[in-house]
């Protein structure tokens, strides 16, 4: 029997069907995102752009909007056109340029589906056995990314505060005092279950029954956080239904190939380029050396928080959109509290960067809306400490930040919320 021959009868589907199919996905994954949350790729007063040097200029209205507009009209044929490559090509180039600049577009699934497409445009469309190899190099490129997703994003949760602190938040006043610390256990499993079942895609053995556990954790996910639980982040909806898409396009049937070539394919050198960004370059996050929101730490609480300190003569006159979700706090003689990542998704309908800079850059345009110096000022808490949970809280006035009145007068303290430093 040959290669061929041989991988068709182990498939349910031969590799070119399977990547229609998941070329298909990926435009819907990306149309979905970007129909529910396109504020993040138009001009906000305080939530973006944000571009990634000073010296860019911002995408003015309505520049903006005619931008989102071409890159909906170029993404809509792909699926339906025979050979894609040219379209997708121009798509990735204007979606990575738009992205590139703008560092409020930096999200997990964009990042995802862009590298899944740029893929695509590498495959030979005509039904021909001399395109095979470079199809299966393709698909394997595609294993590898969703493999890494799962295996990062469990990694991220092995911590103090979701491992210690979340179940016994969670479990406080639901159960039995005594019954938290051995529930708590439990709880440990969650990070061990989702990095084990992305090794086990990468496994002949273990590959189906990674299949149904990747494929019962997102049903979870949407039963917790979808229309019919907490109506929560909804751009992340179509991302696990796609997900799932992929967990059984991409390994179901598949007992060929091995987890060598999913690793390090060699004959598709966009594969190792894809190792880099999906599976090294998240490890280099907790360096500092990469961007924590791109190394899949979704619900994590390896993040970084911050939130506005502001005293009530500025909250009275703050806009209905921002006052409405200012919360009571006697926090260093601040009378209310801004969660700011909390009141993005709100606005944006998708959860900004948490990445420090774009914190500071929000925290900045806020800022903007004080009168007096003082009035505002930001609480930032960098990741806590993975393994003990400690928490280092820095609080950095208006003045600091380089915004607000009073500028000229940065650091010679104001004697309000801000300007002081507690670990």
């Amino acid at each position: 029997m040959s290669e061929i021959d041989r991988h068709s009868w182990a498939f349910p589907w031969s590799p070119l069907r399977q990547l229609i199919l998941i070329k298909w996905i990926v435009v819907c994954g990306l149309l979905a995102a970007l129909c529910i949350s396109p504020r993040l790729f138009l001009h906000h007063p305080f939530l973006g752009p944000i571009p990634v040097a000073s010296w860019i200029p911002v995408l003015p209205p309505p520049v903006d909007m005619l931008v989102l507009i071409v890159i909906l009209g170029l993404l809509l044929p792909i699926p339906f056109l025979r050979n894609p490559r040219r379209m997708i090509i121009m798509w990735c180039v204007l979606f990575f340029a738009r992205c590139a600049w703008d560092r409020i577009t930096w999200q997990p699934y964009y990042f995802q589906y862009l590298f899944m497409l740029i893929s695509l445009a590498f495959v030979d469309w005509q039904d021909n056995p001399a395109g095979h190899v470079r199809r299966l190099a393709v698909l394997n490129a595609n294993r590898l990314i969703v493999a890494c997703i799962y295996f990062w994003s469990g990694f991220s949760k092995l911590n103090y505060g979701d491992m210690i602190d979340k179940p016994r938040q969670e479990l406080e006043g639901i159960v039995d005092a005594s019954w938290i610390p051995f529930l708590s256990v439990l709880w440990w499993l969650i990070p061990c279950i989702e990095m084990g079942f992305a090794c086990g895609l990468l496994t002949r053995r273990f590959r189906g029954m990674s299949i149904w556990a990747g494929i019962g954790m997102h049903l979870l996910i949407l039963v917790i956080y979808g229309p019919l639980g907490k109506v929560y982040n909804p751009v992340i909806w179509p991302w696990n239904v796609a997900m799932i898409c992929f967990l059984i396009l991409l390994f179901h049937g598949n007992k060929e190939t091995s987890s060598r070539q999913i690793i390090w394919g060699k004959q598709f050198a966009l594969h190792q380029v894809i190792f880099i960004l999906f599976a090294v370059c998240p490890l280099l996050s907790y360096a500092g050396w990469w961007s924590d929101y791109l190394s899949f730490r979704l619900y994590s609480r390896l993040y970084c928080h911050g939130a506005m300190l502001m005293r009530q003569s500025v909250i009275d006159t703050l806009p209905d959109s921002i006052r409405s979700h200012v919360k009571e706090t006697k926090i260093r003689g601040a009378d209310g509290v801004l969660h700011i990542t909390t009141w993005a998704e709100r606005q944006l309908n998708a959860f900004p960067p948490t990445d420090e800079p774009v914190i500071k850059y929000i925290a900045g345009k806020l800022c903007t809306l004080s009168k007096e110096p003082g009035d505002m000022a930001l609480l930032i808490r960098p990741p806590p400490n993975r393994f003990t949970g400690d928490k280092k809280y820095i609080i950095l006035s208006c003045e600091k930040l380089g915004c607000g009145p009073g500028v000229q007068d940065a650091g010679s303290g104001s004697g309000g919320p801000g300007s002081s430093r507690q670990d």
